[in-house]
């Protein structure tokens, strides 16, 4: 659980420290107060990556040259302090228990963030860019070598793509790369393959029942094995060196969601959309506690960014039924819920760049 949060200098917030309590927190405040910042610090103290945007620069408080995070975090009779300072040019430093990290992967893991944001919509209705960040994000949390092959993959497409800007480079040089791209490609869209029907199953199972849902994956540059891969790479050198760039790969590669067989991007409602993106997010929640409950020693945060007031009483209930086998669980709302289960949670009034903890009069309780 997380115990302590850290911040400085991150979004509207010049500097803040809250301590948490209780499993359930709640941020209280006016549209702009700055309660969705709390929320994105948490997941980015625990990811070291964002929901709302692909740089961190853009975290940074506006006339500062970085921000930094810092948490305690609580597992067993184990404390962890984590802290990470990130600068204007992105570059960033880990710490550990006062130790520092070369990778990230020592950093990260410890708690694994689900976030249900307004924007989960543009899952169903937006670009290919973002599903495939979606998938990439919870794939990675459940096999972290997936995020190393990913890495790989990424790496080596940028080299390959610089050097294709460059007229002058040998056609060595291009295909120096391809080996590695080869490799993680396939490795790649194996388990995106494998998580689009793990997840639609789940979702399946939170949607009524008659509803047939399904996800189609829809690789930009489907081949079976490394070699198919590569001879692929090497048939399409010559327009690429014409374009600059690698024309296809995973890179590209898209997620059909579709309901009784219609693709629900072109036909669902803004209604039926929304309620799908939060049953995905439901879902990779549900694939993670369950891989939890085999035995991973991860523990599992919900950050819930004022999306329920969208859902009614019924669906409403039925998504707080969902969350509460998280290990922690924290909300924004613009006004104090009065929902049952809210109870016992602390309550955080947001304003200012501040942050105070009402009593239980204040909270109208």
């Amino acid at each position: 659980m997380i115990k302590q949060l850290t911040l400085k200098n991150f979004r509207s917030y010049p500097e803040l420290r809250l301590e948490f309590k209780t499993p359930w927190t709640v941020f209280s405040g006016a549209n702009g107060a700055g309660k969705s910042n709390l929320l994105e610090a948490i997941f980015f103290l625990t990811m070291l990556r964002s929901f709302r945007t692909v740089s961190p620069r853009d975290m940074i408080r506006h006339g500062e040259s970085g921000f930094q995070l810092g948490g305690v975090l609580e597992r067993g009779v184990w404390k962890e302090e984590l802290d990470v300072a990130v600068g204007s040019g992105n570059d960033r430093v880990l710490t550990r228990n006062g130790e520092k990290l070369k990778k990230s992967s020592s950093f990260i893991d410890l708690v694994q963030p689900v976030a249900f944001v307004p924007e989960d919509v543009m899952l169903v209705s937006g670009s290919a860019a973002g599903r495939r960040r979606f998938v990439d994000m919870y794939l990675s949390m459940l096999d972290p070598g997936y995020r190393h092959k990913l890495y790989c993959y990424n790496s080596a497409l940028a080299q390959r793509n610089g050097a294709l800007k460059r007229n002058s480079v040998s056609v060595n040089l291009i295909s120096a790369f391809e080996p590695v791209m080869a490799e993680n490609a396939v490795y790649i869209m194996q388990r995106r393959r494998f998580f689009a029907s793990l997840l639609a199953d789940e979702a399946s199972a939170l949607l009524p029942d008659g509803e047939r849902f399904a996800i189609v994956y829809r690789p930009d540059a489907a081949a079976e094995s490394i070699d198919e891969y590569r001879v692929r790479l090497a048939a399409e050198r010559d327009k690429e060196f014409k374009r600059g760039c690698t024309s296809s790969g995973p890179q590209l590669d898209d997620f059909l969601f579709m309901l009784d067989g219609q693709p629900m991007r072109a036909f669902a409602s803004s209604g039926e959309r929304r309620k799908l993106a939060v049953t995905l997010k439901l879902a990779a929640y549900s694939i993670l506690r369950k891989r939890r409950a085999a035995g991973r020693n991860v523990q599992l945060a919900v950050l819930v960014d004022d999306v329920t007031g969208e859902l009614d009483a019924a669906n409403r209930e039925l998504f707080f039924e969902q969350i509460k086998s998280a290990d922690q669980a924290f909300f924004t709302f613009t006004g104090v819920p009065d929902d049952p289960v809210f109870a016992g949670a602390s309550i955080f009034a947001i304003a200012g760049g501040s942050a105070q903890s009402l009593s239980s009069q204040q909270k109208g309780i």
